[in-house]
C-alpha cells in the first residue's frame, strides 16, 4: 500500500508549489524514482470517501488512492507540474526518470502524462515551453504527444493510438 520513493529523493519546499522531491545524487535517464502505492478505488468510491487527495488515474474510472487521511502520508508523492519534466510513466504507477537528473533538481511530470480531468490550473513551473495554463485534458495536444507519447499512462496511450 505505501509508495516507493527513491533514497535518491528527499522531500523540501518547493518554488513551483509548496512541498516537492528534489534529487540527492544523480539520477540516471530510465532509473526508477518512485511508484505511487495505495488502494485501487473506482471513481464512485474516491469521490464519496472522506479522503480525495493523492490519487493517481489508472484507467478511466480507477485510480490508486488512500482510502482514508490516516494512509494519506503513506502513499502521498510530492510530485509536482512542469511542462518541461524530468519524470514520466513506466505503465500506470511506475515514475522513471526521462533523462539525468541531478543533485537539487526538482524531479517534476507534466500532468498530461497522467490525467484525463475536468480541471485547469495556472502553471507556475517557470519552463521557457511552459503553457501558462494546465488541463486535465493536455494529453491531447499533438505536440505533447508526438515529444512525449512513451512517458504517458497506458490507459492514455490507448487513447492517443484511438484517434491516431
Amino acid at each position: 500500500m505505501k509508495s516507493y520513493v527513491s533514497e535518491k529523493i528527499e522531500i523540501r519546499d518547493s518554488v513551483i508549489h509548496g512541498k516537492g522531491m528534489f534529487a540527492k545524487q544523480h539520477i540516471k535517464k530510465d532509473e526508477i524514482v518512485f511508484i505511487k502505492g495505495g488502494h485501487i478505488l473506482s471513481r464512485e468510491e474516491l469521490f464519496t470517501s472522506e479522503k480525495i487527495n493523492s490519487y493517481l488515474p489508472i484507467a478511466d474510472n480507477f485510480f490508486i488512492a488512500a482510502c482514508s487521511p490516516d494512509e494519506e502520508e503513506q502513499i502521498k508523492l510530492f510530485n509536482n507540474h512542469s511542462c518541461e519534466p524530468n519524470c514520466g510513466l513506466r505503465g500506470e504507477i511506475t515514475f522513471i526518470a526521462i533523462k539525468d537528473i541531478y543533485p537539487n533538481e526538482e524531479l517534476t511530470c507534466d500532468y498530461a502524462f497522467i490525467d484525463d480531468e475536468d480541471y485547469s490550473f495556472k502553471c507556475n513551473c517557470g519552463s521557457p515551453s511552459c503553457r501558462k495554463v494546465v488541463t486535465g485534458r493536455d494529453w491531447k495536444i499533438p505536440q505533447l504527444q508526438r515529444k512525449y507519447y512513451e512517458y504517458f499512462a497506458e490507459y492514455l496511450k490507448k487513447k492517443i493510438d484511438a484517434v491516431m
